[in-house]
């Protein structure tokens, strides 16, 4: 609905969708009946126009085209490997100001072609390797985890599901697992099993139809018998396995099953009344079995990375990290579940990076904790000040701070910034040789080495096929591999910036 987005260089336009044929058309699905809407608005956040399919259309993707809401989409890897963007700041239509990404046209250099070559070459041989994640009853999540990343990935087809164990209670016709009165039964892949029930048939025994709550409609493959409009957080958990023993769930694929599963807990949590007690309880981590599910693998599809250079420049010399494989952006506590081609992996990370690089610039050695002040009890809250003190300008910045710990869920003491403030200053005082550098926006400039020497390690893997997944700072490689990737992080840190690096082995 925005008509900004029809820009030749934006998302619809480069898909050559015109935004007036578009609008004409969300108005005929709309009057027909096949689209329900609520139109966005405008205030210190905003709100995008939400469409949502009504039973009618959906009766058409699964009876006539036999849709499978997972499976059926596939996501996009991005055409340019090499992108350059400019950001600043404008005046919106309320006079507010906001902030403005844009990409920019370049022409292709020898430089440029030369880190492409390199990203096609790593791309190829991640596409190559198989990545999976895998979790146990006891690995710990939680529903935001559940019902936001997962189910929104396996539906956009960001990954696929391998394998799934669901728990089901009392009626349950599966073999006993021996504990109590919960039983299971495993279902696979279509790959691994001889079973060829067709998964859009199964959907069509589902009971698809409208729940309304709060003057909002959602088309939904559930059971209203189960639903209490004031379900609280104490009977929150044993509804969501309830429903496991249904009869419909029988005879379904891994797709389907976990499919209305995880949707049966989405369509939950909107249903419980106090907001705030919703969202502290969708963030609690507990074990994978306590949302029924004893068992989760899933294969990463989105491999591909890209760099992203930033202000502009076509030098190339602010930013350049890489962006964009899955395992990135997913919870960090599932890399640790992390496997390629089947073997386990481990990840190494550069300690401290920025800082270290700061202090190393100006030739000086520095192998401390830098998140270590005081006596020690805030060390994650410094980490967070530290990250804000390398990227952000002088200015605002305590802003920013203040945001950042309230963001990651640390209480502060005090409305009027004099506790953020204070550390700030505490900060600066522990790295008084580097104070110049902080809370200066440096670390657009850190980002541009890192990234080189991101890119040098990876090639150097590269060249003995070894496959390596980068999250910034540090590297992913299988097990057996551990003990030379370490020595290509410190030779290639030494030649970049003159100094030994201190490794961390992460999780």
């Amino acid at each position: 609905m925005d008509a900004n987005l029809y820009s030749r260089n934006q998302r619809y336009g480069k898909l050559w969708f015109q935004y007036s044929r578009m609008r004409r058309l969300l108005e005929k699905l709309g009057r027909y009946g096949y689209i329900e809407k609520k139109r966005g608005f405008k205030d210190k956040y905003g709100r995008q126009t939400r469409i949502w399919a009504t039973v009618k259309l959906i009766r058409v993707f699964v009876d006539e085209y036999k849709f499978r809401p997972i499976g059926d989409i596939h996501y996009t890897q991005p055409e340019n490997l090499i992108q350059l963007r400019n950001e600043y700041k404008k005046k919106n239509s309320k006079n507010k100001t906001v902030k403005v990404s844009e990409d920019v046209e370049f022409e292709p250099t020898e430089s440029t072609e030369l880190m492409q070559a390199n990203l096609q070459q790593l791309n190829n041989l991640a596409r190559a390797k198989k990545i999976t994640v895998r979790l146990d009853e006891v690995d710990e999540i939680n529903l935001e985890e559940l019902t936001v990343n997962i189910l929104s990935d396996l539906i956009k087809g960001k990954i696929e599901l391998q394998e799934a164990e669901l728990i089901g209670c009392g009626n349950d016709k599966g073999s006993s697992t021996g504990t109590g009165t919960h039983y299971h039964r495993t279902i696979r892949s279509a790959s691994d099993t001889q079973d060829t029930t067709d998964t859009s048939t199964a959907m069509d025994k589902l009971d698809i139809e409208v729940l309304t709550h709060k003057n909002y409609s959602y088309p939904v493959a559930l059971y209203r018998s189960f639903i209490d409009a004031d379900l609280n957080r104490t009977a929150l958990l044993s509804t969501i396995t309830h429903t496991l023993k249904s009869p419909q769930y029988q005879g379904l694929q891994p797709e389907s099953a976990l499919f209305l599963h995880l949707l049966w807990m989405k369509k939950l949590l909107s249903l419980m009344n106090a907001r705030a007690k919703k969202e502290e309880f969708i963030k609690q981590d507990r074990p994978l079995i306590d949302f029924g599910i004893k068992k989760l693998v899933f294969e990463i599809k989105v491999k591909d990375m890209h760099r992203v250079f930033n202000r502009g420049s076509k030098e190339f010399d602010k930013g350049g990290r890489f962006y964009g494989p899955y395992y990135q952006g997913m919870p960090s506590k599932f890399r640790k579940n992390l496997y390629i081609d089947g073997k386990k992996t481990v990840e190494w990370d550069y300690s401290g990076l920025h800082i270290r690089m700061l202090y190393h610039q100006l030739g000086l050695e520095f192998n401390e904790d830098p998140y270590a002040i005081g006596d020690g009890s805030q060390r994650n809250e410094y980490k967070l000040v530290s990250l804000i003190s390398i990227n952000a300008q002088k200015r605002g910045s305590h802003i920013a701070v203040r945001d950042a710990l309230e963001d990651a869920g640390f209480d502060l003491e005090q409305q009027d910034l004099t506790q953020v403030c204070k550390m700030m200053d505490d900060f600066k005082a522990r790295h008084a040789p580097i104070k110049e550098f902080l809370f200066s926006g440096v670390g657009i400039d850190l980002q541009n080495a890192d990234s080189r020497i991101m890119e040098n390690v990876m090639m150097l893997l590269h060249k003995a096929g070894i496959p390596a997944l980068p999250i910034h700072d540090s590297v992913i490689v299988q097990e057996e591999h551990s003990a030379r990737l370490q020595k290509i992080m410190v030779r290639v840190y030494e030649e970049e910036m003159g100094h030994t690096p201190v490794l961390k082995l992460a999780g």
